[in-house]
């Protein structure tokens, strides 16, 4: 497998809704059905609307990868960088954040998250940012374990109740 990690292009605008929708799609399948009241295909609408508007107006603050085998996408990654208030009791100034890490089924378990991690670190890095924060569900052990393995902890929790 001849992987290859770049930064994404307006040709790759198509498969990073379709990945964006996969993922949505995997996270709409483990949710609770208590998260479920949403007009799913009116979701997907708008998870397409978001990535394109996003993508075209990035900046140099937003990062879009994508993994890919032979010129063939493999998955991708979205991070961005802001900076945090002013007020906050945990640090201040230049945060990354990972929103979107997605590959193909075929693409899984052959490092190529790694390989996307260590290029958005690398991103991150060179962008002089001290904090990093990625926020996955907290059903999926399985990013979790990844995200653990790369040095991030648990930092925060969220409770939500549905009413």
């Amino acid at each position: 497998m001849r992987i290859h990690i770049r930064q994404a292009e307006e040709r790759d605008l198509e498969h990073i809704v379709s990945f964006s929708k996969k993922l949505s799609d995997f996270n709409w399948e483990n949710h609770s059905p208590a998260c479920k009241y949403d007009d799913y295909e009116l979701v997907m609408q708008a998870v397409g609307k978001k990535w394109q508007a996003i993508f075209q107006n990035k900046d140099e603050n937003i990062l879009f990868l994508v993994a890919e085998n032979d010129q063939k996408p493999l998955g991708y990654l979205v991070a961005r960088i802001y900076e945090e208030d002013r007020a906050a009791d945990a640090g201040t100034g230049r945060v990354g954040l990972i929103e979107k890490l997605f590959l193909s089924e075929e693409a899984r378990g052959d490092s190529l998250g790694q390989k996307l991690m260590d290029e958005v670190m690398g991103w991150f890095q060179s962008k002089d940012v001290r904090r990093v924060r990625v926020e996955p569900y907290a059903w999926n052990e399985r990013a979790k374990a990844f995200y653990e393995k790369n040095g991030f902890m648990e930092y925060s929790v969220v409770f939500e109740k549905f009413i």
